[in-house]
């Protein structure tokens, strides 16, 4: 009885030459700018660092590279985890949507340096088809902050009214926290908590409370 027609085949690796290697490094550049573009004109990425979209570029070409060298070398493979282990990155992601950008650049890179070069051409057109189902079929929510205001208003009667009316057409939600006359004035204060888009500026809101009036003062407490 013959065993080895139940042993599994072995899966044979890509032998590369050094035009294989420059040519995956090429394509892992191009696929992973044009994975950078997407990220650049992408709505749901506005937020993203803007520093990103390069380091995609050159982590596709650099694990490219890293993978052809590599190659068959278990020991090689080792080493290169070895040395790659010694790299500390100190900056945060973003957003959650970054890192699937960046995941797919060192895949691309890693299906380039082994010399897959088409399967890495339909991967990087099929990540960029995902992309555009999913932004079309399941929008992000606005993203939004909270920032704390304070406002002090001489004590009429009307003043009150119209700086809450204008501060509820200008913001997402708002919370008056607090409400008080000031000792030996005539002024009152308010503390209100307000959630702003992600893009809305907290110092133009203070702009249009202080044009109600010109003895209003307002502040930024936390933003």
């Amino acid at each position: 009885m013959n065993t080895n027609q139940f042993s599994p085949p072995l899966l044979k690796m890509i032998d590369l030459n050094a035009y294989d290697v420059f040519a995956g490094m090429i394509l892992a550049f191009l696929l992973c700018a044009f994975l950078s573009r997407l990220l650049r004109i992408s709505p749901a990425n506005a937020a993203s660092d803007k520093n990103l979209a390069k380091t995609m570029i050159f982590l596709g070409a650099i694990v490219s590279l890293i993978m052809a060298v590599i190659g068959n070398s278990l020991a090689r493979a080792f080493g290169a985890i070895g040395a790659l282990s010694l790299i500390r990155f100190r900056t945060a992601v973003k957003s959650t949507n970054d890192l699937a950008y960046l995941f797919m650049s060192i895949a691309v890179g890693m299906a380039c340096g082994s010399g897959y070069f088409a399967i890495a051409t339909g991967a990087a057109a099929l990540f960029a088809i995902f992309i555009v189902l999913v932004e079309r079929f399941m929008p992000d929510a606005p993203m939004t902050r909270v920032a704390m205001l304070r406002v002090a208003y001489p004590l009429k009667s009307e003043l009150s009214g119209k700086i809450v009316e204008k501060i509820e057409s200008s913001v997402l939600n708002h919370r008056l926290l607090s409400e008080e006359n000031l000792a030996d004035s005539k002024y009152s204060e308010m503390l209100i908590e307000v959630t702003l888009k992600e893009e809305s500026q907290s110092s133009l809101l203070i702009k249009q409370i202080c044009d109600i009036d010109a003895d209003i003062k307002a502040s930024v407490l936390l933003d």
